[in-house]
């Protein structure tokens, strides 16, 4: 005796399971673009906030003008929709390659800052599983160089 085979039934069961791989396939896809995304926006983000720190007086001349002048450009590209969440905790760090001029005469006021940022990525589909709620951090650092003209008082 003959089993016959049913094509019709097992051509149904391979093509369901071809578009579960491929709808998972394409789900890791969009996770892993969302992840470069998120990567190469932090990384210019980082790059803007530390040339915006450096435009100015540094923090030992105006206290806190720097990191206010960082906020503002985060603020400014801070999106509310989507997977990436830019994190306003910022590290700001500057180095004076010499020491502050005499405040009666002024003169240059040479050094770099540094500029920290975190971006949090929550993948929309397959990879939140593996991050958890908090996401996966991302973390951006860049140095920058100023040069500032302090005034005689």
């Amino acid at each position: 005796m003959r089993y016959q085979r049913h094509q019709k039934g097992s051509s149904l069961v391979e093509v369901i399971v071809l578009m579960v791989l491929v709808l998972a396939v394409f789900s890791i896809a969009s996770d892993l673009f969302w992840i470069l995304i998120g990567f190469s926006t932090n990384n210019n983000l980082c790059a803007r906030a530390s040339r915006a720190a450096s435009q100015g007086a540094p923090d030992r001349l105006k206290r806190g003008e720097p990191y206010r002048r960082v906020m503002s450009v985060i603020s400014e590209s801070q999106n509310s929709t989507g997977p990436l969440e830019m994190s306003r905790d910022v590290s700001i760090s500057e180095q004076l390659k010499e020491p502050l001029p005499d405040p009666v005469f002024g003169g240059p006021v040479n050094g770099e800052v540094n500029v920290t940022t975190t971006m949090r990525i929550h993948p929309p589909f397959l990879l939140s599983r593996f991050f958890g709620p908090q996401g996966l951090a991302l973390r951006a650092s860049k140095t920058y160089p100023f040069s500032y003209m302090s005034r005689p008082q």
